[in-house]
């Protein structure tokens, strides 16, 4: 089955590495006008640019905003630069590997803002947009801890279920637009976020999923490209 997509530019927040530079590839590839943010890392954001030059029009944000202004400020230079956002595809997250009881106030706030208030304000910059014209796709990268929880990731955790119940909640006030909204919530994926655990830890980890090893980028960005295609009409 060859996937189709509607007219429109796309945005993937946190495309610089992980998730979001397979989602960015993928979406490239399928020659979908593509903007991506990233935070700091702007060689890996320029790499990412590289790679792809000449198969769709691409383009690199750097960005790290969470307020509705921001976001909306965000929106209004990619639809005057590249053209009016059809697909919001969000990535942006930062990990946590620290018992709760010795997380800092900092690093809670940090982990809301990044991984919860950055994405809502997204959402909200792009919505209303997309309803008019009649199409849409909005997908977020949840995560298997916001389903059944995983010691040392507590605020981590909270933020990726409160952002499927913001999912559940969306979609059914969307879907009567032509919009949908979906979110992929993997299992240990192969990305900088893991980079740093201890080798003990990650072959206890590998023991317990089924597959036997960890997911490869490319293999979540897949999903997402079908979630955005015209072939996904109907799931939300």
């Amino acid at each position: 089955m060859k996937l189709t997509y509607a007219a429109g530019a796309a945005l993937v927040s946190g495309g610089s590495g992980g998730i979001g530079a397979a989602v960015v590839s993928a979406l490239a590839e399928a020659g979908l006008p593509t903007c991506f943010t990233y935070r700091s890392r702007a060689e890996s954001a320029q790499r990412v640019v590289t790679e792809h030059k000449g198969k769709a029009a691409l383009k690199a944000y750097q960005w790290g905003g969470a307020t509705a202004q921001e976001a909306s400020d965000l929106a209004a230079r990619v639809t005057a630069e590249v053209g009016p956002i059809r697909y919001l595809i969000c990535c942006s997250g930062i990990a946590q590997e620290t018992a709760f009881h010795s997380l800092s106030e900092e690093r809670w706030l940090e982990l809301i803002r990044t991984n919860l208030t950055g994405t809502i304000a997204l959402s909200r910059a792009v919505v209303t947009p997309m309803m008019k014209s009649g199409f849409g796709r909005i997908i977020f990268t949840g995560s298997v801890s916001g389903l059944r929880g995983i010691k040392g990731h507590s605020v981590y955790a909270a933020t990726k279920a409160a952002l499927q119940g913001f999912t559940r909640a969306l979609g059914q006030e969307c879907s009567g637009f032509g919009v949908t909204v979906n979110c992929v919530a993997p299992g240990f994926i192969e990305t900088p976020m893991l980079e740093g655990m201890p080798e003990r830890s990650r072959e206890d980890l590998t023991k317990r999923i089924p597959a036997g090893r960890l997911g490869r980028p490319a293999e979540v960005a897949s999903l997402i490209a079908y979630l955005a295609s015209e072939q996904a009409a109907y799931i939300t």
